[in-house]
Order: C-alpha cells, then structure tokens, then sequence
C-alpha cells in the first residue's frame, strides 16, 4: 500500500469522479505534475473492488479542489485535500495512469 502513497498526488487537481456501481470501480479523473518543472497532465486513479467510499465536501479549511496529502490509514485509502475534506476508499487494489489525449 505505500506505493500509493508515493503517487506524485500533492496540487494534483480534481476534474470528476465516476462510480461504475455495478463494477464496483471508483475512477477519479484529476491533473498531476508527474514531472518536475512541468505543466500537469491529465491522469485516471481508478480504484478497482471498491467496498466502501466517502466522499465529504464541507471545506473545513475553504474550498479548493487541491490535494494535499494521500495515505493509507486502517486498511482504507486516504486523499485529503487542501479543503481539510478527505475522502476515503476501501478497495482491493488501484492504478494510476495517464489519460491519452
């Protein structure tokens, strides 16, 4: 699980989220800066075998559309963003890849 936490996820931007509820796939479509010293790229995370998902949107700390911090916390993934939100997923597994334009 710590490879989720080495994700290049920090000021990644959120453009929207999709729920294959039948497939139980959560897919995040968000705007990573993979490489430094460039310009963010469009990338999906997809969570795959998804038992659980939260997704709060109160901006604790004002809105944004930021992430902070990603990590893993009591077998659940963690994405906090710079609202102070963190949504949360359960899943068996994820991937991260880029969206070809």
């Amino acid at each position: 699980m710590d490879r989720f936490e080495k994700l290049p996820l920090h000021d990644a931007t959120f453009d929207f989220i999709n729920i294959k509820w039948e497939d139980y796939i959560v897919e995040i479509k968000l705007f990573a800066f993979v490489k430094n010293n460039e310009n963010a790229l469009p990338y999906t995370l997809k969570f795959a075998e998804v038992s659980e998902m939260y997704f709060p949107h109160k901006n604790p700390w004002g809105e944004s559309k930021y992430i902070n911090n990603v990590y893993v916390k009591n077998g659940m993934y963690h994405i906090e963003i710079q609202s102070g939100d963190i949504i949360k997923t359960k899943s068996k597994d994820f991937s991260f890849e880029p969206i070809n334009l």
